[in-house]
This record gives structure tokens, sequence and C-alpha cells, in this order.
């Protein structure tokens, strides 16, 4: 009996993980207020997102380099489309700097995303330290 207990949390334990991780992607982003949004054309639409950049560097710490063989990333990250909703991008790292480059400024990274909505849509970004 103690060992289906046992078992029971952590099956518990893995769903909550699973769900926590999914949920805690999409958080990355915060749609701003339409009051709070600066317009450009008095007749534009338009959607405004806010990035914590601190939580996006977290999720990409675990995006595999592209092109390894055999090797899909399990890194998925969020992304405003052109309708103002959340898409997401299946990331691997794709590095751009030489080897000296990247060797000399290893807190510059480069992205891709393909998305997982099998449209084609891509995303390429960067993440570089604030300049001082």
């Amino acid at each position: 009996m103690a060992k289906k207990g046992k078992f029971s949390l952590i099956i518990v334990f893995i769903f909550f993980y699973l769900f926590s991780s999914v949920y805690a992607q999409d958080q990355i982003w915060t749609k701003i207020k339409k009051s709070d949004q600066k317009t450009l054309l008095s007749n534009q639409t338009q959607s405004s997102f806010e990035l914590d950049v601190d939580v996006l560097k977290n999720q990409l710490k675990s995006a595999p380099l592209r092109g390894v063989p055999n090797f899909k990333s399990s890194v998925i990250v969020s992304f405003p489309n052109n309708k103002g909703e959340l898409e997401k991008f299946i990331v691997y790292e794709a590095p751009v700097l030489s080897n000296n480059l990247s060797t000399q400024y290893p807190n510059i990274k480069t992205y891709i995303g393909y998305s997982t909505q099998s449209n084609g849509n891509r995303v390429r970004f960067s993440v570089t330290p604030p300049l001082v």
C-alpha cells in the first residue's frame, strides 16, 4: 500500500512540474493595456507586449545548438505574431559570431525558432548584455 501511495505522489509531482513549466513559458510576455500604449496613427490597431528578459534568458539556457543531428529542442518560447497573439516556437541556439568572437563575448547569443503550428513561421533573435 505504501508503494502505491509513493507512486501516486510521484505522478502528482510530475504533472505539477510539467504544467508549471508550460504555464511559465507564456509568462515572459505581459500584454500592455490599450490605455498605456502610445498611438502611432489614430486608426491603427495594435497590440503591445512587455518582455521579461530575465525569464527569457533562463528559458534559453537549455536551448541546443541548431544542426546537431537527431536532437530535437525541448525549448519552446512564445512570441507575439502580427495578429497580437502569442505563437509558440521551438528554439535552437544559432551562433553567428566566429569562434574567436564567441569566446571574447560569451554573453552575446543568437537564436532561431520554428513555429509549432507548421505554418512556416520563423523567428530570429539575439540576447545581449545591456550597454554600460
